[in-house]
């Protein structure tokens, strides 16, 4: 059971430099170390005290699957139908394919790949979630992989696979998704209206 205390309900308890602000313009920083943290004006402990961040990013193209590992960096997009509204927190950035994170700490990586057969049988198909290290990412790191096929018998798949990501340096610790395949002949499939090649990303806690 969660007891909520007012800041009223502080006074001559706590002395005022030793509360924190209850709506605070920014998010809390060193000067807020030690102090006690107090309700906001609807009796909650405003967001800013507990930063949570979730977004998912959809494939809005078809991307095609070729022999050489090759980074998805087709068209994505925050997801934003209506009816599923955008990320929670400070959004993520995407250039070429390459996620950067909005904010230090431990997130899961979330990947969803629909995969469809579109001129001829891909015995092998496999997906790699990479994080980059070093100056600027210079590095590449494999950190979660999935294999799938398609053919006469199955002409679609699903590729899925996470994993958790310590960021430590949002110019260093990025996130990028690779794909090949045996042969060509399948595609990752796109759509802009809903969710069938995605990824999600949320914030767990502090690194």
């Amino acid at each position: 059971m969660v007891t909520k205390v007012t800041s009223g309900m502080t006074d001559g308890v706590v002395v005022s430099t030793e509360k924190a602000a209850a709506d605070p313009s920014t998010k809390p920083g060193s000067g807020s170390a030690n102090k006690v943290a107090i309700l906001n004006s609807d009796g909650n402990l405003d967001d800013h005290y507990l930063p949570t961040y979730v977004s998912q990013w959809r494939l809005t193209v078809d991307f095609a699957i070729g022999t050489s590992e090759a980074v998805v960096a087709n068209t994505w997009e925050e997801a934003d139908t209506s009816v599923q509204g955008t990320g929670v927190g400070t959004n993520l950035t995407q250039s070429s394919g390459t996620f950067t994170f909005p904010a230090t700490g431990k997130w899961l990586v979330e990947f969803h790949g629909r995969v469809t057969k579109n001129s001829g049988d891909v015995a092998v198909i496999a997906a790699d979630l990479f994080a980059t290290t070093g100056s600027g990412g210079s590095t590449e790191v494999r950190i979660a992989q999935s294999w799938g096929s398609v053919g006469t018998a199955g002409t679609n798949d699903t590729l899925c696979m996470s994993s958790m990501i310590d960021v430590t340096n949002v110019s260093d610790n990025k996130i990028k998704v690779k794909l090949s395949a045996g042969n060509s002949g399948a595609d990752l499939k796109g759509n802009s209206t809903f969710n069938l090649t995605y990824l999600t990303f949320t914030r767990l806690g502090a690194t």
